[in-house]
C-alpha cells in the first residue's frame, strides 16, 4: 500500500499480518475518498475507527489533518499502525487507541470520522447512534463508511446527508 497524495506521497506503508481480520481499503478506492474529502482535511481533528494499518489516518495527515485518533481492538493493527508511523517519521499529532469501538463514547468531537469495519462486522446503525448520542461530530463534519453491498447504511436518522460511491466490491456512504 501506497500513501496517494500530501507530504507522504509515493511512501510505502504495510498492512497488518494477520490478513484474514483486516481489509486493506485500496490505494484507489482511497484515493477517490480523499479526492472528495480534501478540501475538509486541512486542520482537521480525524478519527480512524477500525484502523488497521493506520492507512486512512496517515493519509489524512500527510494532507495536512491537525490530529488523527486511531482505533483498533486488534494487537497487529495497532503494532502495525506504529511501525507505519515511525516508517514516515511521524512523531506527533496523534494518538493510538487500543480497545473496541464502543470506546469512541468517551472521546471528543472530530471533524471527520472514518469507519471501515470488517464487513462482517454489522454495526454500522450502532456507530451512528454512539456518534449521534454523544455529540462526536463537528457542525459541518464528515462520516466515511466502507462496506460491502450486505452492509450499506439501511436507514439514515440524525440530519445527516448520504452519498454512496461504488468502487468494486466496496461501497462508501
Amino acid at each position: 500500500m501506497r500513501i496517494v497524495a500530501g507530504k507522504y506521497k509515493s511512501r510505502i506503508i504495510k498492512a497488518p499480518s494477520n490478513n484474514d481480520l483486516t481489509r486493506p481499503t485500496s490505494d484507489k478506492t482511497r484515493e477517490s475518498i480523499f479526492n472528495i474529502i480534501s478540501p475538509y482535511l486541512y486542520g482537521a481533528k480525524v478519527l480512524d475507527l477500525f484502523a488497521g494499518s493506520g492507512a486512512f489516518g496517515i493519509e489524512s495527515l500527510s494532507r495536512d489533518a491537525s490530529f488523527v485518533t486511531f482505533v483498533d481492538n486488534n494487537e497487529f493493527a495497532i503494532k502495525t499502525i506504529k511501525e507505519n508511523l515511525q516508517s514516515l517519521n511521524i512523531v506527533d499529532n496523534y494518538r493510538i487507541i487500543k480497545d473496541d469501538y464502543k470506546i469512541i463514547k468517551t472521546l471528543d468531537k472530530f471533524d471527520i470520522i472514518m469507519l471501515d469495519p470488517p464487513y462482517k462486522l454489522d454495526v454500522i446503525d450502532e456507530i451512528l447512534e454512539i456518534i449521534k448520542e454523544n455529540d462526536l461530530l463537528t457542525d459541518h463534519g464528515i462520516i466515511v463508511y466502507e462496506s460491502d453491498i450486505n452492509h450499506q447504511i439501511k436507514e439514515l436518522k440524525g440530519g445527516y446527508n448520504l452519498k454512496v460511491k461504488k468502487y468494486g466490491i466496496a461501497y462508501v456512504n
